[in-house]
This record gives C-alpha cells, sequence and structure tokens, in this order.
C-alpha cells in the first residue's frame, strides 16, 4: 500500500532508492502468487485466490484479467486497467487482447472495490454482460468475474450471471 511519496519522506530515502524498494515489493508480490506448479483453477475461491495479490487494498479500482488455457492453468495476468476511487473503466479489446496474443481457451476478470464492498455495481453487471458477449464473438469464453473486497469476493459464475 506504499506510495514513492510515503517512502521519499523518510530519511536517507531519495526518489531513486524510494523506487527500488518499491520495485521490489512489487517483484516480491508477484513472485508470492505464481508457485513452481501451476495448478488450475477450478473454483471461483481459486480465482479470487489468483487475483487477490493484484487487487487487494489499492486505493483506486484495478482491473484484471488472467488468460487461460485449455486446463484452466493461468498463462498470464495483467492489470489492464487502472482507475480512480470508484470506477475502473475496462474495454473489451483491452480485456481480450492478452487472451488473444497468447491463444488462451478462456479468461477470468476481476476488480477491486477500495471501499472494501465486494457487491456489485449496475455498472459491473452492463460490463460483465458486455465481457461475455465479446467473449463469445471471439471464442473465448469469459469463466467467471470476481469483484475483490476486504478480504472476501463476489463471483458471477457463483452467482446468477447478469442479464442484458
Amino acid at each position: 500500500k506504499l506510495e514513492l511519496s510515503d517512502l521519499q519522506g523518510l530519511p536517507g530515502l531519495g526518489i531513486a532508492k524510494a523506487a527500488s524498494i518499491l520495485a521490489a515489493l512489487e517483484w516480491g508480490r508477484r513472485q508470492a502468487q505464481s508457485g513452481p506448479e501451476i495448478s488450475p483453477l477450478r473454483s471461483a475461491r481459486e480465482v479470487y485466490l489468483a487475483l487477490k495479490g493484484l487487487l487487494e487494498g489499492r486505493k483506486e479500482e484495478n482491473f484484471a484479467v488472467l488468460a487461460l488455457d485449455a486446463r484452466r492453468r493461468v498463462l498470464a495476468s495483467q492489470i489492464v486497467s487502472q482507475g480512480t476511487l470508484t470506477q475502473a473503466l475496462a474495454h473489451p479489446r483491452d480485456v481480450f487482447r492478452l487472451a488473444v496474443k497468447l491463444n488462451a481457451a478462456g479468461v477470468a476478470v476481476g476488480h477491486n472495490h477500495p471501499s472494501g464492498d465486494h457487491h456489485p455495481s449496475p455498472d459491473d453487471h452492463a460490463l460483465t454482460t458486455r465481457l461475455r458477449e465479446c467473449g463469445q464473438l471471439l471464442a473465448i469464453p469469459l469463466l467467471d468475474h470476481i469483484i475483490v473486497g476486504a478480504g472476501t469476493y463476489y463471483s458471477y459464475a457463483e452467482q446468477a450471471w447478469p442479464r442484458a
């Protein structure tokens, strides 16, 4: 949750050292996500755990995509949109770009709610519907959309998918 300005205020830390520390923390966060063996994501909880490190605790909304192979193993993960306190705009072309590039068999997406409330908004429903339709068109199905809250999540796959 540290930002560059937080570290620069400490005695003896300039911008270069502060940036190095933040880079090391980000590298550690990413390493914690990837294990030696790639396990398939068989449940919404496993998708949540795969996205949690990317999204939980952020001060602004972020939207992430997991590109999955035919066995539902993560090929790659990426933040595709960084927004404001209440909104992260995610365009389907950005969401599916990584999946198309990697020839993925499916995608799972997620975004965080900085407020900690994991319940979906009407905008979340509309975006999920649009992403499902685009995934069908591309033959890259949207397998789940997870909303990350404070230590919890909402899964569209576990709940009723929204209707257009």
